[in-house]
C-alpha cells in the first residue's frame, strides 16, 4: 500500500513541477521565444518596465493608498517595544514550530 501512495504522490509532484515552468514567452514582437537564454533576458526588463513609478500607478491604479493613520496610531507604531509584548508574542508561538532560519523552535525561547 504505501508504494503505491508512493508512486501517486512522485506523479503529482512531477505534473506539478511541469505546470509550474515557463516553458514560452511572447517578445515585444509578438513572437514565442523557448530557449532559456531568451526567456532569461527579457523577463527582469519587463518587470523592471511594468512596476516603474510612472507605469505602476496605470497598471495597478486602486493600489493607491487613500487614508492616513491616526495619529494615535502612528505614534503606537513608533514607540519602543516592551519586554512583556516580546515575551507574550513568544510565548503566542506553537513550542514545536521553528520561527526561523536559526533552526531554534519557539520551546527554546520559551524555556530560556
Amino acid at each position: 500500500m504505501g508504494d503505491r501512495n508512493t508512486k501517486f504522490f512522485y506523479a503529482a509532484c512531477k505534473i506539478r513541477n511541469y505546470k509550474n515552468q515557463i516553458n514560452h514567452l511572447i517578445n515585444d514582437a509578438g513572437f514565442p521565444m523557448s530557449n532559456e537564454q531568451e526567456i532569461r533576458e527579457p523577463a527582469p526588463k519587463f518587470y523592471k518596465k511594468l512596476f516603474n513609478c510612472n507605469s505602476f500607478l496605470t497598471v495597478f491604479p486602486n493600489l493607491i493608498v487613500k487614508k492616513q493613520l491616526t495619529t494615535e496610531s502612528s505614534n503606537r507604531l513608533i514607540r519602543p517595544i516592551t519586554a512583556a509584548e516580546v515575551k507574550r508574542a513568544v510565548f503566542s508561538f506553537n513550542p514545536d514550530k521553528a520561527p526561523g532560519a536559526d533552526g531554534y523552535n519557539a520551546q527554546f525561547f520559551q524555556r530560556h
